[in-house]
C-alpha cells in the first residue's frame, strides 16, 4: 500500500462485493505520510453510512472461527 497507483489497480479491478481488510488506526496515524490512502479511508467510511453501499466491521463483527 506504499504506491497510490497499486491501491487503484486493486481498487479498480473489483467487479463485485470488494472486501478490505486492514487497520484503521494505522490509517489515521500515518495520514501525514500517505493522503491518499486516508482519503480512501475517509471515502469508505462516507460510503458505510448506507449499509446498501459499503460496511465496515470492526474485529468484535466478524464470526470467530477459532
Amino acid at each position: 500500500m506504499t504506491e497510490p497507483e497499486r491501491l487503484n489497480v486493486m481498487f479498480s479491478r473489483t467487479r463485485f462485493r470488494q472486501v478490505v481488510v486492514g487497520c484503521p488506526d494505522h490509517i489515521v496515524r500515518h495520514a501525514a505520510e500517505a493522503p491518499w490512502l486516508d482519503k480512501v479511508w475517509k471515502a469508505y467510511q462516507e460510503e458505510a453510512a448506507d449499509e446498501r453501499c459499503a460496511r465496515i466491521l470492526s474485529p468484535e463483527e466478524l464470526p470467530d472461527h477459532g
